[in-house]
């Protein structure tokens, strides 16, 4: 582009002195030479607008190749900050699987045989896990869902649940009571609509919303608590 610029410019100053020149003879009768003269002065008249058009193509081209460039790197930018960003995303989707994995493994079956073989004197009991009063009210039978849990495809297990604990009398309970049968089944049915959907979710969301659940159950071990209102009111 450079190039053509600078032929350009040599022919327009060429043409520019070869017509000023002409000019300054002024020719007192016409004669062949004169015609002659004029016809070369109408030439360079005719190429020196041809190069003024060329130069300007030149400029035009050159302008479209550098908007052309601009938009070719704008391009290119685009789409390294989008492998970037797609990077990202999986590294921590990854992640996330591998510590959802890990922790699934982590918990202990309850048929271990290497829990199983140790004996009950050595056996050391953890505290039975239980939920918060601001998660389940013992006395009112009020269950305060986590937001993960209280989605649509849960709706019909969780209703399930909310009665039976709406129902509890003051003798269900225990490992052996046919309510706490029913809880656990019911809590386990809630646990399988959620590891289904644990690669949409983030694994302290899912964590939570599995303690939760663990300690619904464990909530139908304990013994019912009495509801004084219940009480005074009979």
């Amino acid at each position: 582009m450079t190039r053509i610029a600078i032929r350009c410019c040599v022919a327009v100053a060429a043409v520019t002195l070869i017509t000023g020149h002409v000019l300054a003879q002024k020719p007192t009768s016409y004669t062949i030479q004169e015609i002659r003269s004029d016809a070369e002065m109408v030439k360079a008249q005719a190429m020196l607008i041809q190069a003024q058009a060329a130069m300007v193509k030149a400029i035009a081209d050159a302008q479209v190749q550098q908007a052309q460039i601009a938009k070719t790197m704008t391009e290119v930018q685009a789409m390294r900050m989008d492998n970037a960003l797609k990077h990202t995303k999986t590294f921590y989707e990854r992640r996330q699987t591998r510590d959802t994995y890990f922790a699934l493994r982590q918990t202990p079956s309850p048929g271990d045989s290497k829990h199983a073989a140790q004996p009950a004197s050595m056996t050391v009991q953890k505290p039975m896990s239980r939920l918060a009063v601001t998660e389940f009210d013992p006395v009112t039978k009020v269950i305060h869902w986590p937001d993960r849990l209280l989605g649509e495809r849960y709706a019909a297990v969780r209703n399930e649940i909310e009665g039976l604990f709406a129902a509890q009398q003051p003798g269900d309970s225990g490992a052996d009571s046919v309510f706490f049968a029913k809880v656990k089944t019911a809590t386990d049915r809630m646990a399988e609509l959620l590891r289904a959907e644990v690669r949409e979710m983030p694994a302290a969301e899912y964590l939570a919303a599995k303690r939760f659940l663990d300690g619904l159950r464990n909530e139908a071990l304990a013994p019912a608590a009495v509801n004084p209102v219940a009480m005074n009111a009979n």
